[in-house]
């Protein structure tokens, strides 16, 4: 998971601040030295935000940004919010800008910067940054996501699975780059493939849609389900699906170009 808020200025000095939550699945695993890493070009899926100015051609006068695992609980959030400001309050004599300053902490990498434009000096700064990102990560504890909801429909000579035209919608509406295929397969074919390599169906969701790890950050888990009957053949929700490497995500979200 990538948080990050940002209090940004127009050209004409209107100010406000931003906040986006990307999603990286949760097989991914994070490093130390990460945090560049993602924020700067693998951000992860834009699961949710908050905008208070028009993203793009603006001046960034101070950011948080947080990387760490797509169930990152909001107190833990909070807890590495506290830890580094301790650490800042005890290396700094400055009251207004600071950083750019980072640390790898227990729950999650961190860092921090304030210009001297940022009001009211770094630590109230910080102070109502680290609010807003918070509240990012609690509205999502919060919100309902659905499955990702994959459909069987018998064709001539065997099957055909597709998304869901609610999922799709999801999708399309999503910062996803990958976009979702129809995979049809034979009796035939179905039965030589499930003899050597297994259960099929555990296979639909990456076939379907090739970023299934990083779809978790739009849908609580996936379901195969038959067309016809609505029966449920295969369900797993985002902690137990079968884990899958994911590509590379889009560049990060850019608010100072």
């Amino acid at each position: 998971m990538y948080l990050t808020a940002h209090r940004v200025r127009t050209r004409t000095g209107v100010t406000g601040i931003n906040a986006f939550l990307h999603c990286h699945g949760l097989a991914a695993v994070f490093a130390e030295g990460d945090l560049s890493t993602i924020t700067e070009g693998n951000p992860g899926i834009l699961a949710d935000s908050i905008i208070q100015v028009q993203p793009g051609n603006n001046d960034i006068d101070s950011y948080i940004d947080i990387v760490g695992s797509d169930d990152l609980a909001s107190s833990d959030l909070e807890a590495t919010l506290a830890e580094f400001r301790g650490r800042l309050q005890q290396r700094t004599n400055s009251p207004t800008a600071l950083g750019p300053e980072t640390a790898d902490l227990s729950h999650a990498a961190i860092g921090f910067y304030a210009s001297q434009r940022a009001p009211d000096g770094w630590e109230h700064e910080f102070e109502t940054l680290g609010r807003v990102i918070v509240q990012l990560l609690e509205r999502r504890a919060q919100s309902s996501r659905p499955p990702l909801q994959i459909e069987r429909h018998r064709i001539d000579g065997g099957f055909q699975f597709a998304l869901s035209a609610f999922s799709r919608e999801i999708v399309a509406r999503s910062s996803m780059t990958t976009r979702p295929t129809t995979v049809h397969i034979s009796t035939e074919n179905l039965e030589i493939f499930e003899r050597f390599r297994g259960a099929f169906l555990e296979e639909v969701p990456l076939l379907v849609l090739e970023a299934e790890e990083q779809a978790h950050g739009l849908f609580s888990g996936f379901r195969v389900v038959d067309a016809d009957t609505n029966e449920v053949l295969l369900e797993r929700d985002a902690h137990n699906a079968v884990p899958r490497s994911s590509p590379a995500a889009p560049t990060r979200q850019a608010d100072d170009n």
